[in-house]
This record gives C-alpha cells, structure tokens and sequence, in this order.
C-alpha cells in the first residue's frame, strides 16, 4: 500500500510515511541543524537509512560506534541495537523498517518498558548517560 500521509512535526524535525507494504514501511525524515532524536531500539526491527541531502550523525549501539551520513551514504542498524540521530546539518533521509505496529525501547526509560511507536521527542541536554553531546 502506498500512502499520502501527512508530515507529522517532531522534536528534531519533521516525517512522513510514503510507502507501506506487508514487508517494508519507508518514512521520509527532514531534520533541522542540532535536532535529535532519542536513543532507541526496536528490538525485532532492523533499520536502512539513507541520507538524501544535508549531513545526519548516527549513533549505534552500546560503545556510541557513530558514523556520518552524507548524499548518497546509507548505514544499517541491526534489530535490538541502541541507536539515535543527530541532525549536523538541515538533512533529508530515508529510514526503511518493518511495518508499524512494532514497539521501541527508550534507552532512558529506567525500567525498559515497552512504548508503542510514537515520538514523545527527546530534548537536548538530556542524553542518556555516556552518549555524546553534540554542539
């Protein structure tokens, strides 16, 4: 199924669902310079993300391994693996992921409950401990 969804506004900037089908959902992510977004993970989910414009930091798992994405750059994150973006620049990306319905553990969340897919935002300064802060 392919879809017109709206863009819905988040912390670090905007996303909008453009495809959706029974193995893949596809969201367009537009990011604004020193937007972030919380540290996740979607425990049985993998990750593609694809940098169209603009330069986005992703911070992956336990040891903040971080790799640049810029035009043209893609990086995956492994299912159950810790992650996060920050938005060194105003930036368009690609994020590909299993169908919705799949929850995400936040990694300052002190129990790890489990929290239905939804972006409550994450504010700067309140990274979770040991991840790096970004000017």
């Amino acid at each position: 199924m392919n879809t017109d969804a709206e863009w819905i506004t988040k912390r670090w900037g905007y996303s909008k669902l453009i495809h959706q089908d029974q193995h893949v959902s596809v969201e367009l992510a537009s990011g604004l310079k020193g937007g972030a977004s919380s540290s996740h993970k979607h425990p049985h989910v993998a990750n593609l993300f694809l940098c169209l414009s603009g330069v986005v930091d992703l911070y992956v798992g336990d040891d903040h391994f971080w790799r640049r994405l810029v035009k043209g750059v893609g990086a995956d994150v492994k299912a159950g693996t810790w992650h996060r973006m920050y938005f060194v620049t105003d930036a368009e990306l690609l994020e590909l992921y299993s169908p919705e319905g799949e929850a995400l553990l936040r990694m300052n969340d002190p129990a790890l409950e489990r929290i239905v897919r939804a972006d409550t935002g994450w504010e700067p300064g309140n990274a979770p401990p040991g991840w790096p802060k970004r000017e």
